[in-house]
């Protein structure tokens, strides 16, 4: 189990990011099934600094394999609430996979497809510290 803290600041494209820094908290719990096989979930919120966004609620699952010591491979379902009024909340499916660089920092990325909402594809890219 862990306590996860992000946000995102504006990139200046539409479409890139939102217009405003969000804050974003959450838990994430984690279960070994075995040698191999992880399961995961998490629950938290968007927090946007200012308007014209509103908080939004997300929640996800996802099964990971241990592909090697450091690479770590999955499907992701995951689900927010809508941000304002013009959208509708996202569910999306997706492909996930992370690296450790080092035990300190962890490289993150998924790719998914919106099964309901505003979203055709869905893209992240992050990068971890672990302390």
């Amino acid at each position: 189990m862990a306590a996860a803290y992000t946000f995102s600041i504006p990139a200046g494209r539409d479409g890139l990011s939102a217009d405003t820094t969000v804050h974003s908290p959450c838990l994430t719990l984690g279960w070994k099934l075995d040698s191999k096989w992880e399961f995961f979930g998490n629950i938290g919120a968007n927090l946007p600094q200012d308007a014209p966004l509103r908080e939004q609620l997300f929640a996800g699952i996802a099964l990971g394999y241990q592909a090697t010591e450091s690479w770590l491979i999955g499907a992701d379902l995951s689900g927010t609430t809508r941000a304002s009024d013009d959208q509708r909340s996202d569910l999306s499916v997706g492909l996930a996979t992370q690296v450790d660089l080092s035990e300190s920092w962890t490289l993150m990325g998924r790719v998914g497809r919106s099964v309901t909402g505003d979203q055709t594809v869905n893209l992240f890219f992050g990068i971890q510290l672990n302390f």
